[in-house]
């Protein structure tokens, strides 16, 4: 199961996919489309955004490729100026600056490759979502692949539909659109310039002639556009003649000055959405809203959901007031886009000569002709309830410079909250930072010009609450304030000894150094019955070897055994349904009842385990011996009873399993009803295992979001993302486990076979579930189970390419 599917892969829903991804969220994102749409469409973005998108990673690599827009003029048919809206030059409140001309294939591109380097992100285009399904969790969302007409089901926590204009996720909540009034066909031709033409110039015009309204937009580089009003009586294909096209331009441009690279007749409306949420789905971008491109805010109105959503989804996922943080993003993005539409239609009244003096009523005064950029306040709701009338809350905090050598507010903070105040502050949670103002003149003039002591920022940068005292802040400022834990990051291994539980070790990071944990506990099951106090003595050893300041021994895997050699007590899971899935259906049955509510596990044998580099004994090739990939925790004391949000604490160790199985065994055994035995001989672990810490944002919601990586007889077999399509994750597998027992220290949770709807991409972790997609495909199986000579290998690795248990590395032999 993923956290967050999203439907549509436009700047909105790339941009919602970056913001959660980075928050450590697994997302899904489904579009029909095969590829990115490679010609222009939108043309313009603000400040406010460019922040938005240097939380992503990508305004730096952006500002390269955009021009800085000095303004719009507006004039009349005569050419005489009616309205002139100046754009700063310098650098605005935002730290960026006011207004900026994009090439939209640029953005996209930029976009998609961010997203491409997070392990937590799928992607899956020509995938038409035509169904969704709420379940107990969450929504099964069912996508028709385009590439083979093959039906897909995915599940995840929350769905966002980014769908665009058309929105099948709006039809499917029931969300009716508002019409605010304005409808009209404008022909839009972007063109490339064959020579300079610096005459065109840089300014954005509105050409308000009641004949026939025009905008000319300078783009960046050799691009430029021209949007020019259809009227009553001419057709589509009347008006876009190549010839037509060229009479409409002439005033300006010949074919000789510039080629047409594309030309489209759009129907600007200006609609919103009534309805922005139907339980765990929503709305964002065109889906939810539809704006006139007068003032280029309709791609910016959806980076703003994006931004606002992508917080709340993140706090709800960690246990947050689901009900509250869904309405507060209705509640504030609806009249705060409300207001942008209509500033936008009103300035279309202004364009089209219908309606001049309201329209130059927008004007700083009743008609000097300069016009100020409108930046209204995000609407009213429960998360900044306390404080309406304060004329700050609900508005961006500005984006300063910490210290002398530059660096950027949102960069210091990145995707979290930020708390600041004049007084000491405690420490925060993790999704929060807290400065003091008195350390940061650039921040301190921030707190004087607001006139107050202390701010809570929320992470999409609008100012949540303003107070006197830190103490004075809203109780939701205050819990972002906690205790925070010494991290406990290290890699812990077992050396081969001539005792059964081995020697317990420290690794360094980068697996090519070991020093022995004696002097704190002789094994990995000592020091887990002991974790209150080992933990922080063997972090302190961890720190010594990364320090080079212990003696250490070379790192070799062929020393080691797993991690816990033998375990009082091994039980695993199914959390992967997608794999129970394609095993039932190949054998024509149905679901167990209550599967996606209550998880499968049985109780292995734990009284030894394969080293991870140990033979894998063959008895009988008839037996059907098969590997499977698995990612298994080590629990300290659980007691009866425990809760899913208690069970996260329990968690102590983390590592890879190879749970060998013998499906032929299996069958036999299954049909009498009394569960696994003969058919689950010895598993082997990971050489080492790692601490939550380790893991870091690579471990979020009690699951890993790295992919497994299996290799069979040297061939790449699955790389398969840990973190997605997982139904149950080990908080609530760690629950089930102990509804009736207590669990003591040094139990393992195995978490069944690492599967994933997207087989067919990603790939898989055992010969069962390739041979189950054979079955279903083609009626038969190709693919044989393990044989004498078979080897399989089974790792993980960070972004950066480091293996982060090392590897399982077997080879099968006759026994």
């Amino acid at each position: 199961m993923y956290d967050v599917a999203i439907i549509g892969f436009g700047p909105t829903g790339a941009t919602l996919a970056n913001l959660l991804t980075k928050s450590g969220v697994s997302v899904v994102v489904l579009d029909r489309e095969a590829q990115m749409y490679h010609l222009p469409r939108a043309v313009h973005f603000d400040d406010e955004v460019m922040r938005v998108f240097q939380t992503v990673g990508i305004a730096d690599a952006l500002y390269k490729l955009v021009h800085i827009n000095p303004g719009m003029k507006f004039v009349d048919e005569n050419n005489e100026l009616l309205l002139d809206w100046p754009r700063p030059q310098s650098v605005t409140k935002h730290g960026w600056h006011a207004s900026y001309r994009l090439h939209q294939p640029d953005l996209e591109t930029l976009l998609r490759a961010e997203l491409a380097r997070s392990p937590r992100a799928t992607t899956l285009e020509l995938h038409n979502v035509i169904n969704l399904e709420p379940t107990g969790n969450g929504v099964e969302l069912t996508a028709l692949d385009k590439t083979n007409d093959c039906k897909s089901t995915f599940e995840a926590r929350y769905v966002v539909g980014c769908d665009g204009a058309n929105s099948s996720v709006r039809r499917w909540i029931g969300g009716e659109m508002e019409d605010l009034g304005f409808e009209e066909r404008w022909l839009v031709v972007d063109l490339r310039l064959k020579r300079p033409m610096p005459e065109l110039g840089d300014h954005s015009i509105q050409f308000c002639n009641p004949d026939r309204p025009m905008t000319y937009c300078r783009a960046p580089g050799i691009r430029r556009r021209w949007e020019i009003m259809v009227l009553d009586g001419e057709t589509d294909a009347e008006i876009m003649e190549h010839s037509r096209l060229w009479d409409l331009l002439s005033r300006w441009i010949t074919p000789d000055d510039a080629e047409i690279e594309r030309s489209a007749v759009y129907t600007f409306r200006s609609q919103v959405a009534k309805i922005w949420r139907k339980g765990p789905v929503v709305i964002a971008g065109d889906a939810a809203h539809l704006t006139p491109p007068f003032m280029g805010q309709g791609m910016c109105t959806g980076i703003r959901d994006a931004a606002n959503l992508a917080w709340k989804l993140v706090k709800a996922l960690n246990g947050g007031d689901e009900e509250m943080l869904f309405d507060s993003y209705q509640d504030e993005r609806q009249p705060h886009a409300h207001s942008y539409i209509e500033t936008a239609v009103r300035l279309g009244g202004l364009i089209n000569s219908l309606d001049r003096e309201s329209a130059l009523k927008l004007a700083d005064g009743s008609r000097s002709g300069a016009m100020r950029s409108i930046a209204p306040k995000l609407g009213q709701s429960a998360l900044m309830q306390v404080q309406t009338n304060n004329p700050y809350v609900g508005r961006p905090f500005p984006q300063v410079h910490l210290d002398t050598d530059g660096q950027r507010l949102d960069d210091a903070v990145g995707h979290k909250h930020l708390l600041v105040s004049r007084a000491s502050l405690p420490e925060c949670s993790d999704d929060a930072v807290a400065l003091n103002a008195r350390d940061h003149p650039q921040l301190d003039a921030v707190l004087t010009d607001i006139g107050t002591n202390a701010v809570w920022v929320r992470p999409d940068r609008y100012v949540a609450a303003v107070a006197e005292t830190l103490l004075e802040l809203p109780e939701q400022a205050l819990s972002l304030f906690k205790p925070k834990k010494r991290k406990i990051d290290m890699k812990l291994a077992s050396l081969k000894s001539s005792g059964r539980d081995g020697s317990l070790v420290v690794v360094s990071k980068d697996l090519t150094r070991m020093a022995s944990a004696a002097s704190v506990a002789q094994t990995l099951q000592q020091a887990i019955e002991t974790w209150e106090s080992s933990a922080s003595a063997l972090k302190k050893i961890s720190e010594l070897v990364e320090q080079n300041e212990i003696e250490t021994m070379a790192y070799d895997v062929d020393q080691l055994a797993s991690p816990l050699p033998r375990s009082y007590q091994w039980a695993d899971g199914s959390a992967y349904l997608s794999h129970m899935r394609l095993v039932r259906k190949a054998r024509g049955a149905d679901m167990p009842p209550g599967a996606e509510t209550d998880p499968l596990m049985y109780q292995g044998g734990g009284d030894y385990f394969l080293a991870p580099t140990d033979d894998i004994p063959c008895i009988d090739v008839d037996w059907g011996l098969d590997f499977e990939g698995e990612i298994a925790v080590v629990t300290d004391d659980v007691p009866i009873g425990c809760s899913t949000e208690a069970a996260v604490g329990h968690i102590k160790l983390i590592m890879l399993c190879n749970d060998v199985s013998l499906r032929n065994v299996m069958k036999p055994e299954l049909v009498k009803g009394f569960g696994f035995y003969q058919s689950k001989p010895a598993s082997a672990f990971s050489p080492v295992c790692v601490t939550p810490d380790e893991l870091g944002e690579y471990w979020t919601g009690a699951k890993v979001t790295l992919p497994l990586e299996t290799v069979y007889n040297g061939r790449t077999f699955g790389r398969v993302p840990a973190g997605n399509d997982l139904n149950f994750d080990f908080a609530q597998l760690i629950a089930h486990a102990a509804k009736t027992r207590e669990l003591r220290a040094g139990t393992i949770i195995g978490s069944g076979t690492v599967s994933n709807t997207d087989h067919e991409r990603v790939g898989s972790s055992c010969l069962a579930e390739k041979r189950m997609i054979e079955i279903i495909a083609d009626g038969r199986a190709e693919t044989r189970f393990m044989e004498p000579g078979d080897t399989v290998r089974f790792e993980m690795h960070d972004p950066s390419g480091q293996s982060v248990f090392g590897a399982i590395d077997q080879k099968v032999v006759a026994a």
